[in-house]
């Protein structure tokens, strides 16, 4: 990519097309871009430290860090079909950018807020206020980032950058959530959120300079009937591609929900080894992402490929309550998370490949939806499961996965559209 950062963008108009599509060519610097990342990545891995930990600190219940995860899908699941439509529908994408970003230094503000402007409420109630707003403001940045993404990589390059993306993001994620725990160990609940609300104006600030204007109308998006997952039927490839990906978030998710009451009630492990464990998945998942970055291929194969990778990081799973040492969960977590990352960042590329432009947000809110009900399952299962032990949970959703690649892997016979 060539140009100057914050340069303005001569708008090119397109040859005449049935969309009619009229859009500007952005022209950035893709070493700020990963600024931008690191900073986003640094602020979600201070913000799950701290909301898990002090929406403990307050309820005295384990069991309300799930519900606020539930609370974050519930927000996606409803308001993101929403948000894809806004965004594909207006023109200007970099004022969108700056919202979302502006939105998470609203939230991390509105804790803190509450608690002078209404003394009297819960502080749990500042929680939920602080994750419904963050959520909003992830979906709104997400979908209006792949404009960028994909107008401004070429197709044949689009892996690799994403791949080291990825890296930079594992990297800062791994950094942010070893901030916040030490913010958190001796900040109030709500001073350590003003941190999050600081990183938000942060990242206001440099997305205003790093973005160039990005103006991108279809008559196509504005008059597209169909919204949310009923799009899905027009292009069931983008639909194979989604749920995908969900099922390998859906192993992310089964670890973080199981893996601290299995080391701590049934193996009797420390703190320590946890975190050793933990820090193994995201070890794996940034060298899978660095290997990609170098040695990623223009062309992805059959989705099949991907799904037997799902099949396999499922299989591991099924194996971890059969382990009982620290070294074992280091190495089967390693894999873990190198299974994770390549799934992920191919599955980002493929969407952003196969998915019309005018659509991106809709079909960005749309995977997003899916990723919301099938960590939401997840979540909700040691609730439903009456009393059933971590290792047989652990067989069951390793299973249910499984089951539903071996599903996705029989019915998904589409053929793979073009690189574009």
């Amino acid at each position: 990519m060539s140009g100057h950062v914050g340069s303005k963008d001569t708008r090119v108009a397109a040859a005449p097309t049935p969309s009619n599509v009229v859009t500007t060519q952005p022209s950035w610097s893709f070493p700020l871009l990963l600024c931008l990342v690191a900073v986003h990545f640094f602020r979600i891995g201070c913000q799950l430290v701290i909301t898990a930990w002090s929406v403990v600190g307050i309820t005295g219940r384990s069991q309300s860090v799930g519900q606020i995860l539930l609370i974050s899908s519930a927000t996606t699941l409803i308001a993101s079909p929403f948000i894809g439509a806004w965004i594909d529908r207006s023109a200007r994408k970099k004022p969108l950018v700056l919202a979302g970003h502006f939105g998470v230094a609203l939230s991390g503000a509105s804790p803190f807020v509450l608690a002078i402007c209404a003394p009297q409420s819960s502080p749990f109630v500042g929680l939920i206020v602080a994750t419904i707003m963050s959520s909003v403001a992830g979906i709104t940045i997400g979908c209006a980032m792949d404009y960028y993404i994909k107008l401004s990589f070429p197709a044949r390059s689009r892996t690799a950058k994403l791949a080291l993306m990825n890296s930079v993001s594992q990297c800062t994620l791994i950094a942010g959530t070893a901030f916040g725990g030490y913010l958190v160990s001796f900040a109030p609940w709500q001073d350590a959120y003003l941190l999050i609300g600081g990183c938000g104006l942060a990242l206001t600030a440099l997305a205003a300079y790093i973005l160039p204007s990005l103006i991108h109308t279809s008559h196509s998006a504005r008059n597209t009937v169909r919204a949310g997952p009923a799009l899905y039927l027009q292009h069931p490839y983008l639909f194979s591609v989604a749920f995908c990906s969900a099922l390998a978030f859906a192993v992310g998710q089964a670890t973080n929900t199981l893996l601290p009451a299995f080391m701590n009630l049934d193996l009797k492990l420390s703190s320590e080894h946890y975190a050793s464990v933990e820090a193994a998945w995201s070890i794996g998942a940034l060298a899978a992402s660095a290997g990609l970055a170098r040695f990623a291929k223009d062309r992805f194969g059959p989705l099949g490929h991907d799904l037997v990778i799902v099949l396999s990081i499922a299989a591991l799973l099924s194996i971890v309550p059969r382990l009982s040492t620290p070294e074992a969960l280091v190495a089967v977590h390693f894999a873990l998370g190198v299974g994770f990352a390549v799934t992920r960042v191919r599955a980002d590329a493929r969407f952003l490949s196969a998915c019309p432009t005018h659509l991106l947000g809709r079909f960005r809110a749309n995977s997003l939806c899916l990723t919301s009900l099938v960590s939401a399952t997840v979540f909700i299962s040691p609730t439903l499961s009456n009393g059933m032990a971590t290792p047989s949970l652990y067989q069951w959703l390793s299973a249910g996965i499984a089951a539903s690649a071996l599903i996705l892997m029989a019915a998904a016979r589409h053929p793979k559209p073009a690189a574009g």
